[in-house]
């Protein structure tokens, strides 16, 4: 798998797409990601947030706005939905570190890293599946696209909006 990255140039000129391909093997060793939260992928972070439930407006549910990052009030909101927000280990048994189920209001102390999937179908998936023609696609669901995860090593429950 390889991934393309675009940036543009701007001198005073009109602007350039440059297209940077990178193999997946080399995407944390040999390039810097930067999350959601403004660092690194894969860097600890101390983060502030608070539980709330956005279904009443139009999103889909449970999400941790994050507030603070390192002690450092955010500009804009950064949301991890409720099933991104999971502790560092997959396979929990044992280590002390089972999923702790959100309240909304709850303010929580997340101690951890940025992550995350690629989810969805590549319309190239759905071209394949005959799902995909005229430049559209023929079925409803999510774009292939990156799920920004929060992994925590510690958590602390600050209390309640």
């Amino acid at each position: 798998m390889c991934v393309s990255t675009v940036a543009f140039q701007n001198e005073g000129k009109a602007q350039e797409k440059v297209i940077k391909t990178v193999k997946a093997s080399d995407l944390i060793k040999k390039v810097t990601v930067i999350g959601e939260l403004g660092h690194p992928l894969g860097e600890v972070v101390t983060i502030r947030g608070k539980w709330r439930n956005d279904l009443d407006k139009g999103g889909e549910g449970s999400c941790f706005v994050v507030t603070h990052v390192n002690g450092r009030k955010l500009d804009r909101e950064v949301k991890f939905w409720e099933p991104h927000v999971l502790p560092w280990k997959e396979r929990y048994k044992g280590t002390g570190m089972d999923p702790i189920r959100p309240s909304t209001g709850e303010v929580w102390d997340l101690s951890g890293f940025e992550s995350g999937i690629l989810q969805g179908l590549s319309n190239s998936a759905l071209k394949e599946l005959g799902l995909f023609r005229d430049n559209r696609r023929l079925v409803q669901g999510p774009d292939y696209e990156f799920i920004p995860e929060f992994r925590y090593m510690k958590v602390k429950l600050s209390g309640r909006d």
